[in-house]
């Protein structure tokens, strides 16, 4: 097929099948109570199409579609029972434009469905900031939307530069890929670390035979837990991290973040951590992170955190794991020590994190934080 002919089939594919979306999205508006579907309609038509454009597309071109689902149970200190539901419903679209351009664009239909209770409960209306994301200002719902320029020059052969919206370099723990993680929760760093923003970032990695990377990136203002420091349009958030891989079985990173603020009786905000992984044996796996945020604008977030975790693969398809995890913080009653067991078995061995279930145990020095947790995955 010439590619005069390919454009026009995948043409025909777009439009009948986006006018088959649109078609079952008006039965849906006709049959459904207004009350309850109608605040998010208008969303959910817009993402259900761009899926119906986007998945006759990955037949045509290099575009990759994929699909991470996160199902929990959760039985929290003080329940009677299990509390079923969703941390991630993740469904990403990413591919090459030519050898020099790439995109990625994520969005998580958890985080935008759950809009509907708003229009069931009037009076949890004041709820409608948790759809606003950690940086104050796009969506929740997309997670990652952006470009990756490869810099054609051969004097910086493998660096890159992208523009969008996407996780910044802070954290180790923080950019591990949620697929992989080694417990259902990320741990109470996660309060400390600047989240995802707007805005670009140059980054290598695998440099040099000591695997040398970094990431140096330019945000709007605004970082995690304190979206209101600075003025977007006169302040930014820097983000900076460098990496070094010796062997496979070791790797170190530190980085660093500032927030910057114009706004009298703010102070800005600093963000310090060092990481590591190290493979001492064949099937154990040992993680460490410690960070420090200086943040006198808010004392819950003003503070530290370290962890340590053990993972041991003591067979193909079932790994134990252990991790002291420890905030100190200057907010008052906001210090916390957690201890978790973990429990992760895989149904494939060759391809562990297709399909899996994560059982935790959670034991916290905090009341009412003590916790069962399981998580079922799927990837595809």
């Amino acid at each position: 097929m010439d590619t005069q002919s390919s454009l026009k089939v995948t043409s025909v594919m777009h439009f009948t099948h986006g006018k088959r979306v649109v078609g079952y999205l008006r039965l849906l508006r006709k049959h459904l109570p207004q009350q309850a579907f109608m605040p998010t309609f208008l969303g959910v038509r817009c993402m259900l199409v761009l899926l119906a454009f986007f998945l006759p597309l990955q037949q045509a071109s290099a575009q990759k579609v994929a699909t991470l689902l996160h199902t929990t149970s959760t039985k929290a200190e003080g329940n009677d029972a299990f509390v079923f539901g969703f941390d991630r419903i993740f469904v990403s679209f990413k591919g090459s434009i030519n050898e020099h351009a790439a995109y990625k664009i994520m969005v998580d239909f958890n985080k935008y469905f759950n809009k509907s209770l708003i229009a069931r409960k009037p009076a949890d209306a004041a709820a409608s900031s948790d759809f606003i994301d950690k940086d104050g200002e796009t969506p929740t719902a997309l997670k990652d939307a952006f470009i990756t320029f490869s810099l054609p020059v051969s004097a910086i052969n493998g660096f890159k530069l992208s523009v969008g919206k996407k996780k910044t370099a802070a954290g180790m723990e923080f950019n591990a890929p949620a697929s992989k993680l080694d417990f259902v929760k990320r741990g109470l760093g996660q309060k400390l670390i600047f989240n995802r923003n707007v805005g670009l970032m140059l980054h290598a990695s695998g440099l040099g035979e000591r695997g040398v990377g970094f990431s140096a990136g330019v945000y709007n203002a605004g970082p995690s837990n304190a979206s209101d420091i600075g003025i977007v349009g006169q302040d930014y958030t820097l983000v900076g991290q460098i990496e070094i891989n010796p062997s496979k079985h070791l790797h170190v990173e530190t980085y660093l973040g500032h927030a910057q603020t114009s706004v009298a009786g703010q102070e800005t905000v600093q963000l310090v951590g060092l990481g590591a992984r190290l493979i001492p044996l064949p099937r154990l796996t040992i993680k460490g992170e410690l960070m420090q945020r200086d943040d006198p604008n808010n004392p819950a977030v003003d503070g530290s955190n370290a962890y340590l975790q053990a993972a041991y693969q003591f067979s193909p398809r079932f790994q134990l794991a252990f991790k002291l995890d420890a905030l100190d913080v200057a907010g008052n009653g906001k210090d916390r020590t957690d201890i978790t067991i973990g429990l992760n078995a895989y149904v494939d061995s060759k391809n562990p994190h297709a399909a899996k279930v994560q059982i935790n145990y959670v034991a916290s020095d905090r009341s009412g934080k003590d916790a069962i947790q399981l998580l079922f995955q799927t990837v595809f």
